[in-house]
């Protein structure tokens, strides 16, 4: 299997307008590897997600992903590559509300004419929905949804394509206790099942003892090698 490390080199991303700069000298996480990326809010956690994801682009640096120079690429490469590698599970869930719940969960499939969508895709899907509790909502769109509900479409949905990444800002955040350990083992399943990378934005450091590492963006500045 292809090596799907991410290397970070020289990283810098701004917003002129808010007057916010994150940096990152060195980041390094080896496939596989399970990781909490915590910090105060508005030090940086989401956006590094998103340039690690290429939604956002930096001002300078380089984002590696294995051999794939994600900076590098063309918008609609970087999109591709996205949705087929990386299942991104973001903390306002970013459902399309005219979709039904089956229709948003395997969305990369609709969107990306790379992946085949197929009898095999949709058995999945209904098997992710059993397995997170909405299976009995497949034909229901996100507005019937409960706020728990639809972070479980969300997390669904970034599973779908059996991603070599699986991204997740906040991803238990609308969920209770029981609920959270549930979802969070699930997710690291999945994730141990495909030898996936799992980094995940969190502030429930009750939850930390759970990754092999974790990255403080407000003491390391950036530096780390996991």
């Amino acid at each position: 299997m292809t090596s799907h490390a991410i290397e970070i080199r020289d990283l810098t991303f701004s917003y002129e307008a808010l007057g916010f700069e994150l940096t990152i000298p060195h980041l390094s996480i080896p496939q596989g590897k399970h990781v909490a990326i915590v910090g105060p809010s508005g030090c940086g956690k989401t956006t590094l997600a998103y340039l690690i994801s290429g939604i956002h682009v930096p001002s300078g640096g380089n984002v590696d992903i294995g051999e794939h120079s994600v900076t590098d690429m063309t918008d609609e490469a970087r999109r591709n590559f996205r949705i087929s590698h990386i299942g991104f599970i973001f903390q306002e869930f970013e459902l399309l509300e005219y979709l039904r719940v089956e229709e948003n969960i395997v969305l990369p499939y609709l969107v990306n004419a790379s992946l085949g969508l197929d009898k095999a895709v949709y058995e999945r899907a209904r098997s992710l929905a059993e397995s997170v509790g909405i299976g009995d909502k497949l034909h229901r769109y996100p507005g019937e949804l409960s706020q728990g509900e639809k972070q479980r479409l969300a997390i669904c949905r970034a599973l779908i394509t059996d991603p070599c990444i699986i991204m997740a800002d906040e991803p238990t955040g609308n969920l209770d206790a029981g609920n959270t350990d549930a979802i969070l083992e699930l997710i690291r399943n999945q994730a141990r099942r495909r030898d996936a990378t799992f980094v995940m934005i969190t502030h429930e450091h009750s939850l930390l003892d759970r990754f092999d590492h974790v990255i403080d963006l407000a003491k390391n500045g950036g530096r780390d090698t996991v």
